[in-house]
């Protein structure tokens, strides 16, 4: 991995669900700071699974 992508900071933005939009978009700003947009359907099922696959370790 490359000496700026360890230096670099992420910050995770919800945006709403668009049809035809990757689910991910990450805009590059200067100083090796990333925005990721994330589809905030696509975010809301993976706290679902992830809640549910928490659920079956802990034996609930």
């Amino acid at each position: 991995m490359p000496a700026s992508r360890k230096s670099s900071k992420v910050f995770y933005r919800l945006r709403p669900a668009r049809e035809g939009q990757p689910p991910f978009v990450d805009l590059r700003l200067p100083g090796g700071v990333i925005i990721r947009q994330v589809d905030e359907t696509l975010h809301r099922k993976a706290l679902l699974n992830a809640s549910k696959a928490l659920k079956e370790r802990l034996g609930g």
